[in-house]
């Protein structure tokens, strides 16, 4: 991960709102591909909802399966007046989330999201299916 992270030769394709989904949350959809020739080592995926930030890295192996999914969410400060402050986030949860062809072997949790549901086997399962589908997207727009 770290070589992937710190690699300034990887080609960047980065997809926004409706390149991304048709179901795009009130504040936007963001999703980066990391391309080593043909080849993705990264999709970053960034979701702006009403009340925080999520993000997940997911990350690929040299055969091009998924190896590791990092999840953070920030929350929305509340403001003075009970409400949500848009304009400054708190860290809020962090998931690591360790993989063996495309299932669970470990998960680290720090935190709790807003929402407090924390990750099941089965939705991480859910993300792996939703990398699939990241990894088509940019894959149609390699060149």
């Amino acid at each position: 991960m770290e070589k992937i992270n710190t690699d300034k030769t990887l080609k960047i394709i980065k997809l926004e709102n409706e390149d991304v989904s048709q179901e795009m949350p009130d504040g936007g959809l963001s999703l980066t591909g990391y391309i080593n020739g043909k080849s993705i080592c990264k999709i970053d995926y960034w979701a702006g909802l009403s009340y925080c930030i999520r993000q997940y890295s997911f990350y690929f192996n040299k055969k091009g399966k998924i190896a590791f999914i990092y999840e953070t969410e920030e929350d929305f400060s509340k403001d003075k007046h009970g409400g949500l402050d848009h304009g400054k986030t708190v860290p809020a949860f962090e998931g690591r989330y360790y993989l063996d062809n495309g299932q669970a072997i470990d998960i680290k949790l720090k935190g709790k999201k807003r929402m407090g549901e924390n990750p099941s086997v089965k939705e991480i399962g859910d993300l792996v299916s939703d990398a699939k589908t990241y990894v088509k997207l940019l894959s149609d727009r390699i060149k």
